[in-house]
């Protein structure tokens, strides 16, 4: 689960980089208002909106290395019961192409284009050289089947 990433994930380098802002931007908040390092040091309210502030940004990362690899799960899970099928003679691979499902207005640039595109030969890769989602970190598109025949 997220919980559980956590406790072993540290912060990306761009986190990290936005704790040390907000680190700074709060010294320099209590400096103007008169306030000394000292101060800021022993009152104790400085290190826990700092943990505050890490803990949520731990958080965040944590959710989003959960639900891409329950993304990739499921969408490898879904792929290995075509392949089978396909394998036992339920699915014609001729007649298959896959198509990336997103969700309209809530997708990123990337899964945005990917699923505009015409759909793919069941074996084929998509544009950006992937063959399934998850397209990215944080990607919850699907990807699906759609009869095709030629005519």
């Amino acid at each position: 689960t997220a919980k559980e990433i956590r406790a072993v994930v540290g912060l990306t380098r761009a986190a990290a980089t936005a704790v040390g802002n907000y680190s700074s931007s709060l010294s320099e908040a209590a400096l103007a208002a008169g306030q000394t390092m000292n101060d800021l040091l022993t009152s104790g309210t400085w290190d826990e909106k700092i943990n505050a502030y890490t803990a949520a940004h731990l958080k965040m990362r944590a959710a989003v290395i959960a639900r891409t690899e329950l993304s990739f799960a499921g969408n490898e899970g879904q792929d290995m019961l075509w392949n089978i099928a396909i394998d036992e003679g339920v699915l014609n691979p001729d007649y298959l192409r896959r198509r990336l499902v997103y969700a309209k207005g809530f997708a990123c640039p990337i899964c945005t284009q990917i699923g505009e595109e015409e759909p793919v030969p069941f074996k084929a890769v998509f544009s950006n050289g992937k063959r399934n989602a998850p397209m990215h970190p944080n990607c919850v598109c699907r990807v699906v089947l759609v009869e095709h025949f030629e005519d």
